[in-house]
């Protein structure tokens, strides 16, 4: 029966038969699903991008009004910071006259010393750099010293350490077409004040005025 079920092309139930011994002879037919096509048990796909509706690979354009930017262009010390980085004892201002890079003779220098130290070749790198980007005609290097120990000596030391920048800048190819002057200040003109009221020392006053600064006017 089962085998002529199959055959017939009936609907998807597999019949077993099966004898019965109680009683006398009788039939019991189990009803079982049967297995569904592998392609039927599989889930449908889920659409694509392309697929969904009113979807397109068509760029979206941007919508808005422009809003001009306000405000005023940025100085140069912020655009050195940007260019270069920051590097300590490196001050770089804009004038009228002019630019202006001011060096921290405490890195260049030792204590009552001319000779560069190391860490004077990393500051005097930068310095190269801003040069050779403005390419100015000339500079003019100033030495300056604070206010301790004889005029004359400070002034003997502040173009001592003009002199030894020069040195390193002018060595330089990519400096080679700029006419370096050296001069020294000494104490003569200082940037902050190096006693408070009382008459104290302000070292951070005294460590400002010990400086180098190298002027010029852009090429």
């Amino acid at each position: 029966m089962a085998a002529r079920a199959l055959a017939a092309g009936g609907p998807p139930w597999t019949v077993f038969a099966a004898a019965l011994g109680v009683g006398g002879a009788g039939l019991l037919l189990l009803a079982v699903p049967a297995v569904a096509d592998e392609q039927d048990e599989r889930a449908p796909e889920a659409p694509g991008v392309a697929d969904l509706p009113g979807a397109s690979n068509a760029p979206v354009p941007l919508e808005g009004e422009l809003v001009p930017l306000e405000g005023e262009p940025l100085a140069l010390e912020a655009t050195i910071a940007s260019l270069y980085g920051d590097v300590d004892g490196v001050t770089v201002t804009e004038g009228e006259d002019g630019t202006e890079i001011s060096t921290a003779a405490d890195i260049l220098f030792e204590f009552d010393e001319s000779d560069l130290t190391d860490e004077a070749m990393e500051v005097l790198a930068e310095a190269a750099e801003i040069l050779a980007e403005a390419e100015p005609d000339d500079v003019l290097v100033e030495g300056h010293t604070d206010g301790i120990g004889d005029d004359d000596y400070n002034d003997q030391l502040s173009l001592e350490r003009a002199e030894a920048v020069i040195a390193e800048l002018a060595d330089r190819d990519e400096l080679s077409g700029i006419a370096f002057e050296a001069e020294g200040r000494g104490s003569r003109e200082p940037i902050a004040a190096e006693e408070d009221e009382d008459g104290n020392d302000l070292e951070d006053g005294r460590a400002r005025n010990r400086r180098v600064e190298l002027s010029f006017e852009d090429g």
